[in-house]
């Protein structure tokens, strides 16, 4: 073994420790879901009055957009699903949000059970002027209702084009089927 490997393990070791360290308190991620405690804030969301949806999966999804000289670019922050208990559904991901232009969230409901964003099922996506400086937390419903609508009829963000992606692609990884 070289004098160099040596430091190198104990930084690999000591980084695997701090990771460990900083998802303490973290749930597994299922396959294709995100959440890397690399930025600074926290993001958490609960949505009540889901009883219709009982046992049904809820994707959460926070995207970054970033305007560049080469153009806009985007972050996949946060991906995780949740299952519909007692009416209830909650996402948490600590230090995964990082200060930037065009922040928002989004989520849909598995309606009809294909483990994919399809037409039957519905979305909501919020955009935000920025992430608060405390992290984002909000509870629904709160002041305010969300509107569930059916995820064809929602869009994503502005390509450089100038068209709009999907909301199903954009955002959950894969395009709506027709």
């Amino acid at each position: 073994m070289s004098p160099t490997s040596v430091p190198r393990r104990l930084t690999l070791v000591r980084m695997r420790s701090m990771m460990m360290l900083l998802c303490a308190g973290c749930r597994h991620l299922a396959p294709g879901e995100v959440c890397a405690p690399d930025a600074q804030l926290d993001f958490r969301l609960s949505i009540s009055e889901l009883q219709a949806w009982e046992g049904r999966t809820v994707w959460v999804a926070a995207q970054e957009q970033r305007r560049g000289a080469a153009g806009p670019s985007s972050r996949q922050a946060v991906l995780l699903s949740a299952v519909v208990q007692q009416g209830t559904v909650s996402a948490s991901c600590p230090r995964s949000l990082s200060q930037n232009v065009q922040p928002f969230w989004a989520a849909y409901i598995d309606v009809d059970g294909d483990g994919r964003c399809s037409p039957a099922d519905v979305g909501v996506m919020r955009p935000e002027f920025a992430w608060p400086p405390g992290g984002f937390s909000r509870t629904f419903p709160s002041w305010e209702r969300l509107e569930w609508s059916p995820v064809g009829s929602l869009v994503g963000v502005d390509r450089p084009d100038g068209s709009r992606t999907p909301f199903c692609e954009n955002l959950f990884g894969a395009p709506a089927p027709d």
